[in-house]
């Protein structure tokens, strides 16, 4: 059975081991714990006299044997030599309590010091974090107002210029429906100027025929006179018959070569009112002239002529650019040919004149011999 021994300072029990290994000691026959001899700082906590004593390795109590703390130790250890010892035991043991007091006191003192130091450390730390906290929320709050006042400055700006530019588009659409306005007046004012225009030039055209007419009337008369005077008989006998005759119109060839239009144009009538279909050689050509009147004054005196040599040219006519010529051809090609083929002169859409075109050349393609032409 193991033995147990009990410290005479602290009266904890002691094991065995820590006798044996010196952890726990011996001093004069009492036993001391391995706490209460660390705290006694060894052999520097006992008197020279006791230094003298035998260390740990006094004789160990008998097997069997049992220490107890308030009993004889008879098993383990003699008795105390006197009341000296008792003494000078308690006087350590006071010495150990005190020091080891001072010392957690020192301790327990440092620590609370080094507590508030933290205390205040993190304090200051906390102060500091709020601080700047503090300032970087006024600053966001500083840098928040700053761009809702520049946005707001800058939404009214855009506001005012919306607004600006809303009214410069209402005032052009204003200016743009008046001038719209005034365009469509001044377009229907032209177009009755130039209906006025074309009524004048068919006038003046009018005129201008009645003219020549009057002066080949004239001519006409002119010459029958010289002729009646140059036939006067010479006696009662029969007058001798008369030579025969060149066309009167053969004197306008030059005239209708002028580059005078309005000479041309007089030669033209007169050729118109000849009635002779050998002048139609002469006068188709003038189906192309630059000058629209001496075109559609051709055209007319075709139709007067009234030969069929002239119904090819007619038939290229109603393809004219101008209307008042294709309608004159379409005059002339219905007088000399007794036919009425549709056609509309005036009619903008090209594809369809260019099919009536089709079914007049058809038609003559067909009447061509017919005519010996």
């Amino acid at each position: 059975m193991n033995e147990i021994y009990f410290c005479d300072l602290c009266n904890e029990s002691v094991p065995l081991v820590d006798l044996e290994r010196g952890v726990a000691t011996r001093l004069k026959g009492r036993v001391v714990c391995a706490t209460c001899h660390r705290a006694m700082g060894s052999a520097e906590a006992v008197s020279p006299t006791d230094s003298a004593a035998p260390p740990a390795h006094a004789p160990l109590p008998a097997p069997g044997s049992i220490h107890s703390h308030g009993h004889a130790h008879a098993a383990t250890h003699s008795a105390p030599g006197g009341a000296g010892a008792a003494l000078t035991f308690g006087v350590v043991a006071l010495g150990v309590a005190v020091t080891v007091g001072a010392w957690a006191r020192g301790a327990l003192e440092e620590a609370q010091l080094q507590r508030s130091a933290d205390l205040k450390e993190a304090s200051a730390r906390h102060e500091a974090l709020a601080l700047r906290v503090e300032t970087n929320e006024q600053a966001d709050s500083a840098l928040r107002s700053s761009f809702e006042e520049r946005a707001l400055a800058e939404v009214g700006g855009l506001r005012v210029d919306l607004g600006s530019l809303r009214g410069d588009v209402s005032t052009l659409q204003s200016l743009l429906t008046e001038r719209t306005a005034a365009l469509g007046a001044s377009v229907a004012q032209l177009e009755l100027a130039l209906q006025r225009v074309e009524r004048h030039d068919a006038e003046l055209l009018t005129l201008q025929q009645h003219v020549v007419e009057a002066q080949a009337n004239v001519q006409s008369l002119t010459q029958r006179i010289e002729k009646a005077l140059a036939r006067s008989p010479a006696g009662l006998g029969a007058a001798e018959p008369a030579p025969a005759e060149d066309p009167a119109w053969l004197a306008l060839l030059e005239q209708l070569r002028s580059a005078n239009v309005s000479e041309r144009y007089v030669a033209l009538v007169g050729l118109s009112q000849s009635r002779d279909p050998r002048a139609t050689s002469v006068v188709l050509p003038l189906l192309a002239d630059a000058d629209i009147f001496l075109r559609m004054a051709a055209a007319r005196a075709l139709g007067d002529l009234a030969s069929a040599e002239a119904i090819p040219g007619l038939i290229d006519a109603l393809d004219d650019e101008e209307s008042l010529v294709r309608e004159a051809a379409y005059l002339s090609l219905r007088s000399i040919t007794s036919r009425d083929l549709p056609f509309d002169a005036q009619s903008p859409d090209a594809a369809e004149r260019a099919k009536r075109i089709k079914a007049w050349r058809e038609w003559w393609d067909k009447e061509r011999p017919r005519a010996g032409q």
